[in-house]
């Protein structure tokens, strides 16, 4: 299935995909690293962050449902993207894969046939298909509406496993408080 600028496949086809990012950092390398998350989500400083730290690795940055977004996509949704996911499997064979988040998880148990439970994720349990390892965390969405570092250390220490590599960590800032307790420190001198 060849990706347009719109995909016909389901109920969201007037929404434009998302690109695929594909990073050939190394290109003697056939080792490709998926990231592959629920839907399209604005954490461009978050995933900039780690992407600079790992810079001899060949990695496909996808979605399990690439038109949907900000908000949940449907497992009918999940169903029918598996193919484009499949068809980014056959030209960058993947070597490990990081599922963000529940969708992702569950669109990799459609493709592979794994042995999920969907209703009991288990985000620290590492899956194996086809010689493929696939690890699980949280979607970052997650850490950014609860404010649960939780979850931000979770997805911290699931990408250093998925790389094997000690990774400096993502801190979140959030501006408006920052600007706002400065704001309060001016006012009191």
């Amino acid at each position: 299935m060849k990706i347009n600028k719109y995909c016909q496949v389901c109920s969201l086809n007037n929404a434009q995909h998302y690109e695929t990012k594909v990073i050939n950092n190394n290109p003697s390398s056939n080792k490709w690293y998926y990231i592959i998350l629920e839907f399209p989500i604005n954490a461009t400083q978050f995933f900039n962050f780690y992407l600079k730290q790992l810079t001899s690795y060949n990695i496909v940055f996808t979605y399990a449902v690439a038109c949907k977004d900000n908000g949940m996509p449907s497992l009918t949704e999940v169903n029918k993207c598996k193919n484009i996911l499949q068809d980014y499997f056959n030209q960058y064979q993947p070597y490990k894969i990081l599922a963000m988040g529940p969708y992702a998880l569950a669109s990799l148990k459609r493709l592979f046939k794994l042995q999920i439970d969907e209703k009991n994720q288990d985000f620290d349990e590492i899956y194996e298909a086809n010689n493929i390892t696939i690890y699980a965390t949280y979607n970052p969405l997650m850490y950014f509406k609860s404010k649960n570092k939780d979850f931000l250390i979770h997805i911290h220490n699931k990408l250093e496993e998925t790389f094997n590599i000690r990774l400096q960590q993502f801190q979140y800032y959030d501006k408006h408080k920052i600007n706002s307790a400065t704001e309060k420190l001016q006012n009191l001198q």
